[in-house]
């Protein structure tokens, strides 16, 4: 039989990169090369050399000898390097196996998605899938303050609605949730859920109770919009007045605007001797940190954005043994009940989450504990990446 080979494509970098997305696809090909006889590559255009072999990361996973970024480039640059990295794709796939199946993780920048659809399925009529993990146009959001202002957030807008119509060249769409799936659908018939990834290799439920205080902890990507992280640091100011034993760590990316905004808040509420900033770290360091957490926090409030998609990091925490304090956004309460398997929230305000906060603050570890647990074993049922091996399979057509 021969191999099959499925080729992942990003503008993030992947395997070597701390992205929510990086584990996301990592977890795909994991589960899909537990299957014999089939390879996964990982192409990121961020490290792409085209005369370059590939080294094995996994079994039967391969990616870039470069584990460094190329700078990235921005307006019309930005839009030239995308088409360069199309046609090198395209050269690369002929040599590699012009059979090979492509997925494609889909960019923020809209000419990324273009040319390759362009390229490489209209034009060369490779078997093209997308992951479809967002509606995009609904994250196009803007401080809207100005006409310039104005003109940009309609351009996103713009962008991601035409992208939006690229979805019917695909040969099928890989949907994060039913939410998404019901909306792409409109688009393209041939769809399916694959729900967010947990990494169970090695990885056995452990419980560790904080010994120094209770600290809070939120991890990825800090948009203090789309996180709705104002309303959680305002229950955080109440429950100081009440309970001060306790910190609150973000780690993460996060724009020079909300770093401001955050730094600002956090000084004129003096809490600035509770909230800390620690920067970006490994996920390496990450992971642990979500284990020796008391609480992990996920604030999110149910605009559309997070209506139709589905945080990636919930993948994570659910399997760290730290019991998790969430919104019902999505289609988390498909998965996730208070008092079970974690801490919801009744609503997206402020004193929703001061209620909530008491009740876990003042919970005994042994709580603590079953909550952590019940997560985990929700993970397990539900997420677990070797779960996928088989549906992704089929779906990619790999086992022809």
């Amino acid at each position: 039989m021969q191999t099959k080979n499925l080729i992942i494509l990003s503008d993030f970098n992947l395997f070597y990169g701390i992205e929510a997305g990086v584990s996301r696809m990592n977890n795909y090909a994991k589960a899909i090369t537990r299957s014999e006889m089939v390879n996964v590559y990982l192409v990121s255009s961020l490290n792409f050399r085209e005369k370059e072999e590939m080294i094995q990361c996994g079994e039967g996973i391969y990616t870039s000898v470069e584990k460094k970024n190329v700078i990235e480039s921005k307006g019309f640059r930005r839009v030239w390097d995308n088409f360069v990295f199309a046609i090198k794709v395209k050269r690369w796939l002929k040599k590699l196996n012009n059979d090979a199946v492509v997925l494609l993780y889909p960019s923020a920048n809209s000419s990324f998605e273009f040319f390759l659809v362009l390229l490489l399925k209209i034009l060369s009529s490779h078997k093209l899938f997308c992951e479809i993990n967002e509606v995009r146009k609904t994250a196009s959001f803007l401080n809207i303050f100005s006409f310039s202002s104005t003109i940009r957030w309609f351009t996103k807008y713009l962008s991601f609605t035409i992208n939006e119509l690229f979805w019917s060249f695909y040969d099928g769409l890989v949907c994060i949730s039913s939410n998404i799936e019901s909306y792409a659908r409109k688009y393209n018939k041939n769809t399916i859920i694959v729900p967010i990834l947990s990494d169970f290799d090695g990885q056995k439920f452990t419980f560790n109770p904080p010994k120094n205080g209770f600290v809070i902890l939120f991890t990825g990507w800090i948009f203090l919009k789309k996180e709705n992280l104002i309303e959680f640091l305002l229950a955080l100011v109440e429950l100081n007045k009440l309970h001060s034993e306790w910190i609150f760590n973000l780690c993460g990316n996060i724009q020079l605007a909300d770093k401001k905004n955050l730094d600002e808040f956090i000084i004129n509420h003096k809490i600035d001797s509770k909230v800390h900033y620690l920067g970006v770290v490994s996920h390496i360091e990450a992971i642990e940190m979500q284990r020796n957490a008391s609480l992990l926090v996920l604030p999110r409030d149910n605009q559309k954005q997070n209506y139709y998609g589905f945080s990636t990091k919930l993948s994570e925490y659910a399997v760290s043994g730290t019991p998790i304090l969430m919104t019902d956004t999505g289609v988390v309460s498909d998965f996730f009940s208070d008092n079970f398997n974690c801490y919801m929230v009744d609503g997206y305000s402020h004193q929703g989450f001061y209620n909530k906060l008491l009740t876990a603050f003042s919970a005994e570890s042994s709580e603590h504990e079953r909550i952590a647990r019940n997560a985990y074993n929700t993970a397990h049922k539900s997420f677990a990446y070797f779960r996928y091996t088989e549906v992704l399979n089929d779906f990619f057509k790999l086992k022809e």
